[in-house]
């Protein structure tokens, strides 16, 4: 250890420890004539990190230290334990002022110094260490009114705890406040016995058990009417600071509950009822089921108009809560008492219900398939909707096409219906095939369709199953002909396998079918053909998520071996391969409107973390102009720096709300995508020109294609370029062209955008 004057000893980059203070390098040592000026130099110490996390102790000079020692043992001299203890109460008060007012670093400093003096002056007074008083009073003289005083206390003071919470007060007040929280506690403990418990010092006697319960039956109504209150804010979407408010006044009342009960309020708790109440609760359970059904029907007509989904969760809310509160009154779930059998009446009541609903359902279908208005639909729905909820409360079910109230009757008229009808269903069949076949229009089709749906319907109401054609119906044309006979008695022996022991049959049955190949035809039935050549090849598998599909092995060994071609060809003209995130910023993607403007419909936003909002929703690339030219920016200053060749082997989202082809039209796909920065328009050009030759090369070299090279017309080009150029695929099956990769002359609309600039002498 050496003392200060050895400093003047201190050479250039030594490195030394000062105490309290932590290691220094020298960058200047002290000279007392300097050759220079002729004056004293300081010595210059620069600080050192090593590694420590413990904030160092600010020095105190020597002759203040000094004055502060003789002063605390003076005053340990002269004052007692009790006015220590007074003075360390008066400075904690002044340090928790002064840091509440933001006061400058060292006054508080030097306040905090006073107090940790004073309490070590109380040490050294009393031998122990200071705590806050608890104005502790003899444990055996405490009446159960203080102990519970001291627990209604304790209550108040988290409950304004968890509200400065809510409200994002400062830390320092939360801290103050949990000090005095602590205190009570400690203040309990010490009375009683035992820590303090929500539960603790509870009323034992009935009285104060049923006003407590009506008590938090009346807070818990008012959380209801305070939820339902916030609901109704959002849905008439009120200003954010008004919700808040609303928030936190539920969220007191919550605290409230929680004090009052012991536990969290949940939608839907009420407090246990005498159990007398049970046995004249037959009125208020009939009322009760009806404000249940009329808040079902009320949700279903929500749910058939569409309404904004924060309405009908009120309204769901609102039903769930009267389900519990039927519950609780009667001791069972709504819709699950035992239904009394019905009477006569009730029986010929239903029936006439049963028949209005399904002639309801008919006058629905009828309007959806002229194709009325959605609003005449809408009032048709609910009508048949209150139908259904009037057949439920009377007879105790839902209904449904089958449901009959008493065992089906013989009724001879009703086969001839069935037959009458299939009849129709397979005349429809016949004419819809004949017009598929001549290629007629497809909105004509399209309506032949939709009777023959619409007979099937009536035939599934009829007999309460589905149709299906009648099995051995058809019949060969020509009795002579061998091979329709041969069909004849093979159709004969699937319908009847086996003779009469069954042993026979059970052995021989129809011969299986692989469906292995290709069942469709490319001229006849081009999509069912393409469907089948990519799933049966094992080149895609179909994903839970539309537009999206499973690139298996056989796709994906082409997608290399096009990609590893492709990559040394570029790198032979001194591209380079690098890659950009995913995720672009709105402000990036939103800065040039003309160019966002083809893809914004087709634009897909993270908008949740878990299950929270994000503070600002982040866009998964769609294309990276706007989040590779920032960048391109940054690295180009000089005409040293062009051109600059950049490529990247990546994937893209676009969200298509057209159909999903996949490999044609799909809404993540995997692509390259190079972004090159010349110096003049012709080097640009030349480049444009040289990777769409490389394109037509991949498809007419490697895959055998044949394309057309061109340049597309300007309502067709990208809408960030000068220019695009193309190569075109046909489709003969449909007699259509496919775009089959783009080459693009941005000009100088990105580089004046992102300001990409440089010098050129």
């Amino acid at each position: 250890m050496l003392g200060d004057p050895e400093l003047v000893h201190v050479q250039k980059s030594d490195i030394i420890q000062l105490q309290r203070k932590g290691f220094f390098i020298c960058d200047r040592q002290y000279e007392k004539n300097s050759i220079h000026t002729g004056l004293e130099t300081p010595i210059v110490l620069f600080s050192i990190p090593d590694g420590h996390t413990k904030i160092m102790p600010t020095t105190i000079p020597q002759a203040v230290s000094k004055a502060t020692e003789s002063k605390t043992v003076a005053a340990s001299n002269t004052l007692g334990a009790e006015d220590i203890s007074a003075k360390i109460l008066d400075q904690g008060n002044l340090v928790r002022s002064l840091k509440t007012q933001k006061a400058a670093k060292n006054v508080i400093d030097e306040a905090v110094g006073t107090l940790l003096s004073l309490k070590a002056n109380f040490k050294n007074v009393t031998g122990k260490d200071w705590i806050p008083p608890t104005n502790e009073a003899p444990a055996k003289t405490v009446s159960p009114a203080s102990s519970g005083d001291l627990s209604s206390k304790i209550v108040e003071q988290g409950d304004k705890i968890r509200s400065l919470k809510t409200a994002k007060a400062a830390k320092n007040l939360i801290d103050e406040e949990v000090k005095k929280l602590l205190t009570l506690k400690a203040e309990y403990k010490t009375q009683v016995g035992k820590d303090w418990t929500p539960t603790a010092n509870a009323p034992s006697s009935t009285n104060t058990a049923q006003s407590g319960a009506k008590k938090a039956e009346n807070i818990s109504d008012k959380i209801v009417l305070q939820g339902n209150k916030i609901r109704d804010l959002k849905t008439n979407k009120s200003p954010k600071n008004v919700i808040d408010e609303e928030v936190k006044t539920l969220l007191a009342l919550k605290c409230e509950y929680k004090a009052e009960t012991g536990r969290d309020w949940i939608p839907g708790a009420v407090t246990v009822q005498p159990p007398t109440t049970a046995k004249t609760a037959s009125d208020g359970d009939d009322s009760l089921s009806l404000k249940i059904t009329a808040q079902g029907n009320k949700i279903r007509d929500l749910k058939s108009s569409k309404s904004p989904k924060n309405v009908i969760d009120a309204e769901v809310k609102i039903l769930l809560a009267l389900k519990t509160e039927y519950k609780t009154k009667t001791g069972c779930d709504w819709g699950s008492a035992p239904v009394q059998p019905p009477s006569a009446s009730t029986n010929e009541t239903a029936e006439s219900l049963s028949l209005k609903v399904a002639a309801q359902g008919n006058k629905v279908r009828d309007l959806k398939s002229s194709k009325a208005p959605k609003e005449v639909v809408d009032v048709e729905v609910k009508t048949l909707l209150a139908l259904k909820a009037e057949f439920k409360s009377t007879t105790g079910m839902d209904w449904t096409p089958s449901k009959t109230i008493d065992e089906p009757k013989n009724k001879p008229a009703g086969v001839s219906k069935e037959a009458e009808i299939s009849a129709q269903i397979a005349a429809q069949g016949d004419k819809v095939r004949v017009m598929k076949d001549s290629k007629a229009a497809k909105n004509l089709i399209d309506e032949e369709v939709k009777v023959l749906l619409a007979l099937k319907n009536s035939y599934k109401e009829e007999t309460g199953k589905d149709w299906g054609p009648p099995k051995g119906t058809r019949e060969p044309k020509s009795a002579g002909d061998n091979k329709s006979n041969k069909k004849g008695k093979e159709l004969k022996k699937q319908q009847n396998p086996g003779n009469a022991d069954g042993k026979k049959g059970g052995e021989a049955g129809p011969k299986k079918v692989t469906r292995l190949g290709l069942e469709a035809s490319k001229a006849t039935n081009l999509p069912d053909w393409y469907s089948q050549v990519i799933t049966k090849g094992e080149l895609i598998e179909y994903y839970d998520v539309s537009g999206c599909y499973i690139l298996r092995p056989w796709s994906f060994s082409i997608w290399e071996f096009i990609k590893d071609w492709l990559d040394q060809q570029f790198k032979s003209t001194g591209v380079k391969n690098c890659y950009f995130p995913m995720f672009v910023s709105r402000a990036a993607l939103e800065k040039e409107k003309s160019h966002i403007a083809d893809f914004s419909p087709e634009v897909a936003w993270v908008t949740k973390s878990g299950d929270s909002e994000m503070a600002e929703p982040i866009a998964i690339r769609p294309t990276s102009e706007t989040v590779m030219y920032p960048a391109y920016a940054k690295w180009i200053q000089s005409y040293r720096d062009l051109p600059m060749k950049l490529n990247q082997w990546n994937n893209v989202v676009r969200w298509e709300f057209k159909h999903p082809q996949p490999f044609l039209r799909t809404r993540e796909f995997l692509w390259q995508e190079g972004h090159c920065a010349w110096q003049t328009d012709e080097e640009c050009g030349a480049e444009v020109l040289e990777i769409l030759d490389g394109y037509a090369m991949v498809y007419e070299e490697l895959l055998a294609v044949p394309v057309v090279k061109g340049r597309k017309t300007e309502k067709e080009k990208f809408a960030g370029a000068a220019y695009t150029t193309t190569v075109e695929t046909f489709v003969d099956a449909v007699g259509r062209g496919c775009q089959g990769g783009t080459s693009h002359n941005l000009g100088q609309n990105f580089s004046k955008m992102f300001n990409i600039t440089f010098q050129d002498p």
